[in-house]
């Protein structure tokens, strides 16, 4: 294929593939799914023998390696936190898998929009191997505060959009939805739910908004058990 293949076959089947130069942004509402997106998309990555640079604004670098290690070995994350393994062969091979220098997470929270343009292209000029680059998410990314909220999240965006066609890779950014999709009957995200969206659809190549409908399904009956 030309291009990234997300791992995903339902999802290859409409996008085809992820291309160099492409902003690629994941919005979705908090607990729907947007840390096992990135989980399969860098194992998918790795497996391709492509490298990937996460940028965890939020979450602590070894909790992003307990999820990945996790996703790849089929073990349960919970068993995993108090040291117990059902497949250990399953789960060194995944460890091999991370052992390796094309798996970069940095996690140094909030981050003014230079720090974090700065310390993109220090680590790709170093790893000319990174070809996926990870930001999670544009909230935690500290706002200057000089113009309307909008039009930073939008110089966010245009920037990482630079970044992925000067280095010929794809940057992926994690993007929250407005509290508003909560409201409709239909949860499933649209365009406008984006939140601050500002540039971020003209910038975007492609916009995946997340929808988990267990979820929702889950929500709506635990609101039932709870009136009745």
């Amino acid at each position: 294929i030309i291009g990234q293949s997300s791992g995903l076959k339902a999802l290859d089947n409409i996008i085809g593939a992820f291309e160099d130069g492409d902003l690629i942004i994941i919005a979705a509402r908090p607990s729907i799914g947007k840390t096992s997106i990135i989980s399969s998309l860098t194992i998918q990555a790795l497996a391709d023998k492509n490298g990937v640079l996460i940028e965890s604004l939020e979450m602590p670098a070894k909790k992003i390696m307990m999820r990945l290690i996790a996703a790849k070995s089929e073990e349960n994350l919970t068993d995993l936190k108090k040291g117990l393994v059902k497949d250990r062969n399953k789960f060194n091979e995944t460890i091999s898998l991370f052992d390796t220098t094309d798996l970069i997470i940095n996690d140094k929270s909030y981050p003014t929009l230079t720090e974090l343009q700065s310390r993109i292209k220090a680590t790709l000029r170093k790893n000319p191997n990174i070809k996926n680059v990870f930001v999670d998410h544009t909230g935690k990314i500290q706002l200057l505060g000089k113009t309307r909220e909008d039009i930073e999240i939008g110089q966010i965006s245009a920037m990482l959009k630079k970044i992925a066609r000067d280095y010929n890779i794809r940057v992926f950014l994690l993007q929250q939805l407005n509290r508003s999709l909560e409201s409709r009957d239909n949860k499933r995200p649209i365009l406008s739910d984006l939140k601050n969206s500002g540039n971020i659809e003209e910038d975007a190549d492609i916009v995946l908004g997340l929808y988990r409908d267990s979820y929702y399904n889950k929500k709506k009956q635990s609101i039932y058990n709870t009136n009745t």
